[in-house]
This record gives C-alpha cells, structure tokens and sequence, in this order.
C-alpha cells in the first residue's frame, strides 16, 4: 500500500479526496492534485502506484470533478461561475483548455462551487452538471447541453439506474446548529422533495446498485428508503 495523499490539518481547500473511474483510467482526486494510472481489462492497476495525471501537467486550476472519454475532458474547479474558469473543457487529452462560459440560463448565481457528475451505469455519454442554480444535461458527452432543472442545494448525485432522481442536501443554520435535510428529485430538479428529517448531521447518500428502489442517507441519523425515497426507518 502506498500513500499518495496527506491530508493538511487545516487544509485551505474544500476539494474532498475520492477516487473515481474514467475510461478505463482510475483518477484520485486531492487538495494538492489529481493522479490517475490506467486499467487493465481486469480493472487492475497496470502500475503499482497512481502519478500526477498528465492531463494536469500545466493547468493551472484545482480541480474538484472530472469527466473523460477518448481526447474529450470536463472538469469543475474551485471556481465559481462569475469568477470565470468554472466547467473547463478539453478535446486534445489536456493540452488545452477552454473556458465553458457561455451557458445560458444560469439564474442566481448562489455560492454554490460547480459539480460534475455520472448518470446511470454503463451510459459513457451522459453528463450531470450542476452550476449557478441550474441542472444542465447532456446524453453525447458535451455535444449538446440541456437545462434540466433547478438546484438551491448541495448536489451530491444522480441515481446510478435513474438519472432523473437525484439527491441532494441543504443545509440552513438554527441556534448556531447545523440544521440538514436531505432533498430528492425525480424529474432532474424540476421539483424537489424532502428526503427524511430531523437530521443534525447529513454527509452523504447511497443508492443500491441492483434494487432501484433502495436509497440510503449518511448522517445522524442513518435513514434507509425501500420505496425509492417515499417512505423511511
């Protein structure tokens, strides 16, 4: 096992560390860069270690989410919209980079830092891609872009069998207390709906990767869906 990120104890940016698989590439994405090594047919490592990606060699962002296939590249930064260099995108594999500034409908700005997310298994095509206050979707990986819906919230993702339903957390503050609640959506952010209660702390949701109708949402308290989102225990 080799260690190929420190956590800072006080790190100054928010990027949260995860590994994600893209074309046959596995990325770690960190505070202090992106790694990546290829994939065998057998999903192994074909080195013994991940290296800096050479897509990021001269970019000069960070980067919090990232989508690839073939030459093409979509990442999300740090960066929020107005301040330009938000959804950067590449089609000769990170030689260069072009600024994706021109969506339309953005709404409210809101402080919300973009995110790019997968859709449903094995569909290489479909990109989510949550900026401003706007969902905006495509089905041919960027060619054509669609606004889906609205987001107020902190996008955490799509539902792996459904790309429709998606969850996310919205968090106000009471008493000087974090008060979350988790929202779904069904129909790509056109409505929203709330997703349990009575959460002090709210991270993350999980969705079952045979039975659509499971969902899970990580906090305190832990609450399971057996009914894809209608009911909970």
């Amino acid at each position: 096992v080799t260690q190929i990120f420190v956590p800072e104890n006080n790190p100054k940016s928010n990027v949260k560390p995860k590994i994600i698989i893209e074309d046959n590439q596995l990325f770690a994405i960190t505070s202090s860069g992106v790694y990546s090594q290829h994939l065998d047919n057998s999903g192994n490592l074909t080195a013994k270690t991940l290296l800096p990606c050479e897509f990021f060699t001269s970019f000069d962002y960070v980067v919090q989410d990232l989508a690839v296939k073939g030459d093409t590249i979509y990442v999300a930064t740090t960066n929020y919209f107005q301040d330009k260099n938000a959804i950067l995108a590449s089609y000769d594999r990170g030689e260069t980079w072009i600024d994706l500034d021109t969506w339309e409908g953005l709404g409210e700005f809101y402080n919300h830092q973009p995110a790019i997310r997968r859709g449903e298994i094995g569909n290489t095509n479909e990109i989510i891609v949550v900026i401003g206050s706007k969902i905006f979707y495509t089905s041919d990986f960027g060619k054509t872009w669609e606004c889906k819906g609205e987001n107020r919230y902190q996008y955490i993702k799509a539902h792996p069998l459904d790309s429709k339903i998606s969850i996310a957390r919205f968090v106000s503050w009471t008493d000087q207390l974090d008060n979350i609640e988790f929202k779904i959506t069904y129909d790509f952010g056109q409505t929203w709906q709330d997703f349990g209660d009575g959460f002090i702390e709210g991270n993350y949701a999980a969705f079952h990767y045979s039975d659509s109708n499971i969902i899970v949402a990580v906090g305190t308290p832990t609450v399971v869906s057996k009914d894809c989102g209608k009911t909970f225990e």
